[in-house]
């Protein structure tokens, strides 16, 4: 009785890591933002065109950042209706 048990958990991990990995191949899993922006470079060949993009990015997600950071401090009440 114990050892079937056994042999079924076992199964069942088995299945779930199967699933798991399944899963994993058919759809990448993308984190951040960021980490999309790599995918994104590493299609890319040319190497410059690379350096470029990336710095075009990380400066979008900066003004992004301060934007947001700006307005929140304008605006406090519109921060006082959000939960």
């Amino acid at each position: 009785m114990i050892q079937r048990k056994k042999e079924e958990t076992k199964k069942n991990k088995e299945s779930r890591k199967m699933r798991w990995n399944a899963c994993r191949r058919t759809q990448p899993i993308i984190n951040s933002t960021e980490s999309s922006f790599m995918l994104i470079l590493h299609e890319s060949n040319d190497f410059v065109f690379q350096i470029r993009l990336k710095y075009k990015i990380m400066i979008i997600l900066y003004l992004t950042r301060v934007l947001s950071y700006v307005t929140y401090k304008a605006f406090p009440k519109i921060r006082k209706n959000h939960i």
